[in-house]
């Protein structure tokens, strides 16, 4: 659908929801189901070793993008609508881009390089994946992703989510095959096996999705170059506050527990874990690549709009969302039931159980939240959201630290307690900082 003019009518406003709810949905569910398939395959296929320390080096790679990008992607939200009228004022999204994206090459190898003089700091099962080999995978992991993250953030703000929705799926068909070849000719015996397809089809997928973006700049008007340090400053403030949240949100995303899991519990635990991750994140993650970018899009090109219009709008979006989280935790309660029913019809261990059902419960409730994130992110109020995600993250660290010896289990309950008080503090102040009638939610 283009989006040439901006939005400027309610009809016009209704049809973007409607196109991205259906491309993103279609996204959504294509990506994690393939995804999820080959999971649960490639868990039977490999050792509960090799399948944890996949695991462990996928979240870690994601953990590091999410450090070292500087919230680019959510940060260009609010200033989005305003530098992308014309070619000169989006000039002042493209080269921060590129600036960000020769961090994200640059610096995990710097970095890997220091760490490598020093494998004192790694447990000695790790010390193996010190070489320079999984060092430049590393590197070029965490370019090729955080580059691509950046230009879907991009292009799901120009709502370019069809060609996004075919190509993800595309992507991960081509993975998946690509393994399962792999596996039936020679067998799946390391790890560079299991990612370097990964990193080759990652690059391809950015290059594809660069020259998407040069087809929206070049269909951009010429128009006349303004300077506004306002925007230029708004941009830096975005990205600071959002990029503060983001860190302080690692603490509660499975990119930061399974790599923290995996130094705690150790691989074949992890193994598990990583599953038991996967299939959970399988269901919120349709939340997340439904709503997020819908949220985004809308909030971040409605800005201008009347106070009542963008209420409107966020409560659309939030009802949606509300919706489909009910749903899946609807399902979830009708599968535990069947499980009290009958333990050993899915796991052997009741621990297991609960871990599945924490870990659906923490994502669920992250879930929920980016909308909100999303809209407080559009009227550059990251202020607010800052302080919560502050403070619960202080506390969750505070406890878990003081509680080593505790079980996993134990540790997840605490992060998801923490979390829940925080996003019920979070909601209720959102209603009265935007003026929204709380009975009208």
């Amino acid at each position: 659908m283009a989006l040439d003019k901006g939005i400027n009518s309610k009809s016009q406003l209704s049809d973007l929801f409607s196109f991205s709810i259906m491309w993103n949905s279609i996204e959504a569910f294509g990506y994690q189901t393939v995804f999820l398939l080959y999971q649960v395959a490639l868990f039977n296929w490999i050792s509960p070793i090799l399948f944890g320390l996949q695991g462990a080096f996928f979240a870690t790679c994601y953990l590091a993008i999410s450090l070292l990008n500087g919230a680019f992607d959510g940060g260009v939200i609010p200033v989005f609508s305003e530098l992308s009228k014309t070619r000169s004022t989006f000039e002042k999204i493209l080269w921060p881009f590129f600036f960000q994206s020769l961090i994200l090459f640059i610096t995990p190898l710097v970095l890997g390089g220091l760490f490598s003089f020093f494998p004192l700091l790694f447990p000695i099962e790790y010390l193996s994946y010190c070489s320079l080999k999984y060092l430049l995978l590393f590197s070029l992991f965490v370019g090729f992703e955080g580059t691509k993250k950046n230009l879907r953030s991009l292009l799901h703000l120009s709502f370019k989510n069809k060609y996004l929705a075919k190509l993800e799926v595309f992507n991960i068909a081509s993975y998946a095959t690509c393994s399962l070849l792999i596996y039936y000719s020679n067998g799946v015996s390391n790890l560079f096996i299991l990612v370097f397809p990964f990193i080759l089809i990652s690059f391809f997928t950015t290059c594809l999705l660069g020259s998407q973006l040069a087809k929206f700049y070049i269909s951009l008007p010429k128009g006349l170059f303004f300077n506004d340090s306002k925007i230029h400053s708004r941009f830096i403030k975005s990205r600071f506050y959002t990029y503060v949240n983001q860190i302080t949100r690692i603490l509660f995303s499975s990119n930061f527990l399974l790599p923290f899991l995996a130094l705690s519990a150790g691989l074949p635990a992890v193994g598990i874990i990583s599953l038991i991750n996967t299939i959970t994140f399988t269901c919120t993650c349709l939340i997340q690549k439904i709503f997020g970018p819908l949220g985004a899009a809308l909030f971040a090109h409605t800005k201008s709009f009347p106070l009542k219009e963008k209420q409107a709008t966020f409560v659309r979006v939030a009802n949606a969302t509300w919706i489909v989280s009910s749903i899946f935790f609807v399902l979830f309660l009708f599968y535990g039931v069947i499980f009290l029913k009958n333990p050993t019809t899915f796991f052997s261990s009741f621990s297991v159980e609960v871990l599945i059902y924490l870990f659906f419960l923490v994502h669920l409730v992250e879930s929920c939240f980016i909308v909100y994130e999303k809209f407080f992110i559009a009227e550059e109020k990251q202020e607010y959201l800052l302080v919560f995600n502050v403070i619960s993250g202080v506390v969750s660290f505070a406890i878990i630290a003081s509680m080593s010896s505790y079980t996993v289990t134990t540790k997840l309950g605490i992060c998801l307690i923490t979390r829940l008080v925080s996003f019920g503090f979070l909601a209720t102040s959102f209603y009265k900082i935007f003026n929204f009638d709380s009975t009208k939610k």
